[in-house]
């Protein structure tokens, strides 16, 4: 190791090499950067692979001021190298499952002055540009997700490899922004003007599929194995270094007005970070977050005993037939198969007002004078029994870790209890409760659903009328748009919807934690 890092580097003598050595490795390390060198064949030829790692994990791998200097910092290491001739590729990864999440907005929220966002833009402009002009490959290897900058990141890459669950997400519209770090003209170049537009205007998720189609991503992997993939590729360009860097000059040769593009980007990014509305968008994103922490604040931990991380709440909504309660089940099992805790819940709860709110439903229990009860009386109960299911059953396990997967939530009230009430007085029943971290919505139709309920037979309950379910799908179809439920067509087969509801529960960012862009 020592000889790898000191290569490249006029530091003296033999002692002068350690302690310089010693002094770098703390510095990045503290910083989040990990530096491998691997020797990738004996041929003569032969330059050596360099892979960058960052990892971050507090902040989901998001770039903080001092991992962005040090990052600076080791490209200059990287044309040293080269200029030795002794670099073949390079490989650019991330640490725990993820890429990089961008520019840690927590560190950055003070950061308001334009001369501040100009440098902000600047400093990694001007660090992927010497990336990008590296004659070496350059290659990224995304798991899980590059998010608003960590996309930029990525697009400063010449290759991507990608695993197969893996998304793409360029956040940067959504609060108020343009790319900052020459993700525009990286992509444009990449994909073409107009398409590259479109990418940067959607703000959702572009998964490996898509972005393999579209030529953001370049080879795909096996989940967990996008860095073996790379690194197979990246060693196989290092073993020819010369024909490899031809052809990327051939191929990659910047434009003779990146400086004026770069200048361009600077300048709008200033304009957008300093803007108003890009600082109300981040404090509505702050205002969500907050809202889906609960009021318990966690007991302080003491400092040799780690804290424990808060679960995920997943809800499952649809109408009747939807197959809500066998997804629930099968996306609990697959959490359980996977080593961690996760718990199997429904509404109407288990406990004693939940088992009232079905006899009622039923038609089994009766007002005053033997007369039904009235339909204000069960969304009161519907209400009140999710009182007594978040505070006694599911918040006191996701404070433990423990993942709760619920079968109905809120959103059932809404749609099933406003069609008999006005709806912002059944909003106001529920406004207590928080929503979940992941939402999924199983379309369905009427039809489908009705032909789902006479196939497992039973009783109707009061809503399982075909006219009312008609009316509570295009409810549900507006409310859990509104919500950003990932929403799925209900008519796929079982093995299919519950892959990709276990995809979607692997890969529910933990924004609660750090909001980046």
């Amino acid at each position: 190791m020592t000889e790898v890092l000191t290569m490249g580097m006029s530091v003296g003598d033999e002692m002068g090499a350690q302690a310089w050595l010693e002094e770098r490795v703390m510095c990045w390390r503290e910083a989040g950067w990990s530096v491998v060198m691997s020797e990738v064949s004996p041929d003569p030829h032969a330059r050596p692979l360099i892979t960058l790692t960052l990892s971050r994990p507090e902040a989901l791998n998001a770039l903080s001021l001092g991992a962005i200097k040090v990052f600076h910092e080791l490209v200059a290491w990287l044309e040293c190298l080269e200029a030795e001739q002794s670099l073949g590729a390079v490989i650019l990864t991330g640490a725990g499952g993820r890429f990089i999440a961008g520019g840690d907005l927590k560190e950055l929220h003070n950061v308001k002055a334009s001369e501040e966002a100009r440098e902000l833009s600047a400093s990694l402009q001007h660090t992927l540009s010497r990336l990008s002009a590296l004659k070496a490959p350059v290659l990224s290897a995304i798991e899980g997700f590059a998010i608003g900058g960590g996309a930029e990141v990525a697009l400063a890459t010449d290759l991507c490899v990608m695993a197969r669950d893996a998304y793409v997400r360029f956040a940067q519209r959504g609060l108020g922004l343009c790319t900052a770090w020459g993700g525009s003209r990286h992509l444009a170049r990449a994909v073409g003007p107009r398409q590259a537009f479109a990418l940067l205007s959607r703000n959702d998720k572009i998964y490996a599929d898509e972005a393999l189609s579209l030529g953001v991503a370049h080879r795909l992997s096996e989940p967990g194995e996008a860095l073996k993939v790379a690194t197979e590729w990246a060693s196989a360009l290092a073993s020819t270094p010369e024909a490899s860097a031809a052809l990327k000059a051939l191929t990659l040769q910047p434009a003779s007005s990146i400086e004026e593009e770069q200048s361009a980007e600077r300048e709008r990014f200033e304009q957008l970070w300093t803007a108003s509305q890009h600082w109300a968008r981040v404090e509505a994103f702050w205002d969500q977050q907050r809202a889906r922490r609960l009021t318990s604040t966690p007991a302080p931990v003491s400092s040799t005993q780690p804290s424990t991380k808060r679960g995920l709440f997943v809800v499952f909504e649809g109408i009747d037939g939807a197959g809500t309660t066998t997804q629930a089940q099968l996306l609990t099992q697959a959490i359980s198969a996977l080593g961690e805790v996760a718990h199997f819940t429904n509404e109407p709860s288990e406990g004693v007002i939940g088992a009232l709110t079905r006899r009622a439903l039923r038609g089994e229990t009766l007002g005053r004078e033997g007369r039904p009860l009235p339909s204000e009386a069960i969304a009161l109960m519907f209400a009140a029994d999710r009182a007594d299911h978040w505070r006694n059953e599911i918040e006191p396990r996701l404070a433990r870790g423990e993942h709760v997967i619920c079968d109905r939530y809120l959103y059932s009230s809404i749609a099933y209890q406003g069609l008999e009430h006005p709806e912002a007085w059944v909003r106001g029943l529920n406004n207590p409760f928080p929503a979940p971290d992941l939402l999924i919505y199983l379309q369905a139709s009427a039809s489908l659903g009705a032909e789902r309920r006479a196939a497992r037979g039973g009783a109707p309950d009061r809503y399982e009328v075909d006219e009312l379910q008609e009316k509570i799908a295009l409810a549900y179809d507006r409310l859990c748009a509104e919500a950003g439920a990932l929403t799925l067509n209900a008519a796929l087969s079982i093995e299919d919807l519950a892959e990709r509801c276990l995809r979607a529960f692997e890969h529910t960012a933990s924004l609660e934690e750090s909001v980046t862009t």
